[in-house]
């Protein structure tokens, strides 16, 4: 890949299933998690069967899988009586980091996001990766002073 210029990126398609789960497991290393193949490979194909609520995006260069990203519909604000959509699962190969392949996977995301009609994008990133939260600033995202909670049910 020359700089990016090569970069395609496009909706996963459930033939992308077995590509995207290794991707989908490094990322959850970084949170601490491992989980198993099986369930990954449910969930990514799930999701990609879900189109009304989910959106999973892929980054290629000639073929080869160089990062994946997803993007979550249905979320709606009381504030503004509008629609909003997050984005998840925004991993991109450490050889390809640094390339704007995350970058151009984000302006896919934005334009479907904003067809579809949402009035904005939301996403978490850890504090600690400090090149993730770069890149999500000068797209334009605005960090919120919020902690986030959890609760298994």
């Amino acid at each position: 890949m020359s700089a990016g210029t090569e970069v395609t990126v496009r909706y996963a398609k459930q033939s992308d299933v077995d590509r995207i789960v290794p991707l989908l497991a490094e990322l959850a290393g970084m949170y601490g998690v491992a989980p198993a193949i099986p369930l990954l490979k449910a969930s990514v194909s799930r999701a990609i069967g879900w189109p009304e609520r989910v959106r999973f995006v892929v980054a290629e260069d000639g073929g080869a899988l160089l990062g994946i990203a997803s993007l979550h519909l249905g979320h709606f604000s009381t504030f503004s009586n509008t629609e909003y959509a997050h984005v998840e699962d925004v991993y991109v190969l450490p050889e390809y980091r640094g390339r704007k392949v995350a970058w151009r996977m984000l302006e896919f995301m934005r334009g479907a996001a904003k067809e579809i009609g949402c009035s904005r994008l939301e996403l978490h990133a850890l504090e600690t990766n400090a090149a993730a939260r770069n890149l999500y600033e000068r797209f334009g995202f605005k960090s919120i002073e919020s902690i986030v909670y959890t609760l298994k049910l």
